[in-house]
């Protein structure tokens, strides 16, 4: 089981990514529609590969966990 700052630098790594790409669509869009779609596309389809793949909690658990405390 990974401990709880092991998730939560995961987790702020993701945010961190997550925003990047974001940045690099929106710049994408206003060049090309088309572009941007695909890549909108393979990110939600990189999400879903990332989520199949995470084996530690459930992030919603663990912050659940956390204000029960």
């Amino acid at each position: 089981m990974k401990r709880m700052g092991d998730v939560k630098s995961r987790l702020d790594k993701l945010e961190k990514e997550i925003g990047e790409v974001k940045r690099v669509l929106i710049r994408l869009g206003s060049r090309n529609k088309k572009k941007s779609k695909n890549a909108w596309k393979n990110l939600l389809q990189a999400s879903d590969e990332i989520s199949r793949k995470w084996s530690g909690h459930d992030a919603v658990e663990d912050i659940r966990r956390q204000r029960a405390k």
